[in-house]
């Protein structure tokens, strides 16, 4: 039986992927209205991931015999001023998202959950890759700015990564 505390911690950490889930769609919504149908893409499928990482969550607590309490998700933010900011929120949420894992990592060692440290283990893995292409992303939009040529340029490059292709 898992205990009530790490049960407790995942729950928060099930919420915060929802949250996150929202919050890239959101971003995916925004880019749609401006026609970056390759971001629209590439942030659609990154709320698919979102919720994934929720559902493991949701289901090592389930098959550990915790109880599910599924929490409310603020509404994320909607709009942006500029492509650029919408990509640096992302960057920041990114940073938060791991800040939040390992701290719950941290726990599953410090209450000696084998089982939890263990399953987290690909988390902690995928929020490296996660920091590294927001970080990427963010950084090369600073670079190139808002303008219209650039933004398609970056837009066609992204919405390659949709299909496993980098450039």
């Amino acid at each position: 039986m898992i205990s009530k505390d790490i049960a407790k911690a995942i729950n928060t950490q099930i919420a915060h992927e929802q949250s996150n889930s929202h919050a890239y769609r959101a971003v995916a919504c925004y880019f749609k209205r401006l026609n970056l149908h390759g971001f629209t893409a590439f942030f659609a499928k990154q709320s698919s991931e979102e919720t994934e990482h929720a559902e493991r969550l949701l289901a090592h607590l389930e098959e550990r015999g915790g109880t599910v309490e599924l929490q409310s998700i603020p509404a994320p933010k909607n709009d942006w001023t500029s492509p650029v900011e919408a990509v640096k929120a992302v960057r920041d949420m990114e940073k938060n998202t791991s800040k939040d894992i390992i701290a719950l990592y941290e726990l599953a060692l410090a209450k000696k959950d084998h089982a939890l440290a263990v399953s987290l283990q690909w988390l902690v893995s995928e929020q490296v890759e996660e920091e590294a292409w927001s970080e990427e992303l963010a950084a090369t939009a600073e670079q190139l700015g808002d303008s219209p040529a650039h933004l398609f340029m970056l837009d066609h490059q992204w919405g390659k990564r949709v299909g496993g292709k980098k450039d």
